[in-house]
C-alpha cells in the first residue's frame, strides 16, 4: 500500500530548493527572445504583460485569434497582429500562451512551426504561488487533501500534480501528464451515476460543448439544464446551438448571459474567444449573479469551469449545494491552491460528500474536483 502523504512531504522537502530556479529559468528564456509575445489579447495577457514589465521585460506584441484586435493597440501601447504576421517572426519569438484553451493554441502554432511557446499563466501563476508559500504549509494543505479523497487513483493523481509543479519549464510545457490522463470529463463514469431526472447546471457554458456532451450521456431523458455563460459571444454561439435542437430538447435548456459568483453585480471581464474570466484589466462589462438567488429549481449536478471564480460561484451556492446535494464537477486548475481550497470548501458544506480528483489533459490543466453522495 502506497503511502501517499509520505511521498509527497519527503518529494517536497527534497525539491524544496529548486523553486526559485524555475522561476529563473523561465524569466531567463524570455530575456534572451529576440521578440516577445503574448499569445491571448484579453485581460489575462495584460496582467502577464504588466508582470513581466515589472521585471523589466518589454512585451513586443500581442497575438489572438480574435480578428477584430488585429493591427490595434490593445493595450500600454502594445500592438496585437495577426497570425499571418507572427509567422514573420517565427525563427526568433518567444510565444507565451495565456488563456484555458491552451492546448487548442499550442496545436495551432505547432502545425505553423512555432517552437519556444509555454502556457505562462499556469506556469507562472503555479512557480509564484510556491514562491510565496511555505514549505510546512505546502505539505500540510496537500496530506489534508489526500485524508478526504475516496480513492487511491485521486491520490496519485494529486500527488502528480504537485511533483510536476517542481519540473523544469520545457518539461512542464510538453504533454507529461498522460499517465494521469483520463476521459469523459464531468461526466467519469465510475464516479457520477446520470439519471433521466437531472436538473444541470453548466457553469462556463462556452459554445454548449458540455450541454452537448451531457445531453448525449443521458440519453435526452432529463429534466432541464441552466446554462451560464458570460461572454456574450460565446453566448450567442450558445443560443444558436440550441435552437438547433429538438423542441422538446431545448424547451427544457435555459441559457443566461451570466456569469456565477458569490454577489449579483456588473463586473469587468477579459474576452477571449473560448474563455472569459472576471478581470479588473479588462474592458467588457458583464452580470454575475448568485445561483442561490437565481434559481429556486432543485439542482442536482453543478459543473463549473469558470477561469478562477470557482470558490466565489460556490459561495453563491452554498444553499442550494447544502440542501439538495447536487453532484458536483468544479475545475481546480486555475489557482494552485484551489487544489485543496475547493475541496475544503465543499467539505465544509456538506461533509458526507464523496470527494475524488481527476485529470482530464495532457498538460496541466484541467483538473476536475468530483463531489458524489
Amino acid at each position: 500500500m502506497v503511502d501517499y502523504e509520505l511521498e509527497i512531504r519527503k518529494f517536497i522537502d527534497d525539491n524544496w530548493g529548486n523553486i526559485q530556479g524555475g522561476i529563473n529559468e523561465l524569466i531567463n528564456k524570455v530575456k534572451a527572445a529576440k521578440y516577445i509575445c503574448i499569445f491571448g489579447a484579453g485581460g489575462v495577457g495584460r496582467e502577464l504583460a504588466d508582470y513581466l514589465k515589472s521585471i523589466n521585460i518589454k512585451i513586443d506584441f500581442f497575438c489572438d485569434n480574435n480578428k477584430s484586435l488585429w493591427d490595434k493597440e490593445v493595450y500600454n501601447g502594445i500592438k496585437c497582429i495577426s497570425l499571418d504576421e507572427l509567422k514573420l517572426y517565427k525563427e526568433d519569438v518567444f510565444i507565451l500562451i495565456t488563456g484555458s484553451r491552451y492546448s487548442e493554441i499550442k496545436k495551432q502554432l505547432d502545425l505553423m512551426s512555432f517552437y519556444s511557446i509555454v502556457m505562462a499563466n499556469i506556469i507562472l501563476k503555479t512557480r509564484l504561488y510556491l514562491g510565496t508559500t511555505t514549505n510546512e504549509l505546502l505539505k500540510n494543505n496537500v496530506c489534508s487533501l489526500l485524508e478526504l479523497l475516496e480513492d487511491d487513483k485521486s491520490k496519485e493523481i494529486v500527488v502528480e500534480i504537485v511533483k510536476k509543479w517542481f519540473t523544469s519549464i520545457l518539461e512542464y510545457n510538453t504533454n507529461n501528464h498522460q499517465n494521469i490522463k483520463s476521459d469523459n470529463q464531468y461526466f467519469t463514469e465510475e464516479i457520477v451515476a446520470l439519471t433521466e431526472n437531472e436538473i444541470f447546471v453548466d457553469a462556463g457554458a462556452y459554445d454548449g460543448d458540455t450541454v452537448r456532451y451531457f445531453l448525449e450521456k443521458v440519453n435526452y431523458r432529463f429534466d432541464g439544464v441552466i446554462a451560464y455563460e458570460l461572454n456574450k459571444n460565446n453566448y450567442d454561439i450558445l443560443c444558436h446551438n440550441i435552437a438547433e435542437l429538438d423542441d422538446e430538447v431545448k424547451s427544457k435548456i435555459l441559457p443566461y448571459n451570466l456569469g456565477l459568483y458569490n454577489k449579483t453585480e456588473k463586473i469587468k471581464y477579459s474576452s477571449n474567444i473560448s474563455s472569459s474570466n472576471i478581470n479588473l484589466f479588462a474592458d467588457d462589462i458583464g452580470q454575475v449573479v448568485r445561483l442561490d438567488e437565481h434559481t429556486k429549481k432543485p439542482i442536482t449536478f453543478i459543473k463549473m469551469d469558470i477561469e478562477g471564480a470557482e470558490i466565489k460561484a460556490l459561495e453563491g451556492a452554498e444553499e442550494i449545494i447544502r440542501v439538495h446535494k447536487p453532484k458536483l464537477a468544479i475545475c481546480v486548475y486555475h489557482e494552485p491552491y484551489h487544489l485543496w481550497e475547493i475541496p475544503f470548501l465543499i467539505k465544509k458544506y456538506v461533509p458526507d460528500y464523496k470527494l475524488f480528483i481527476r485529470h482530464h489533459s495532457d498538460l496541466g490543466i484541467e483538473t476536475v474536483c468530483y463531489a458524489v453522495i
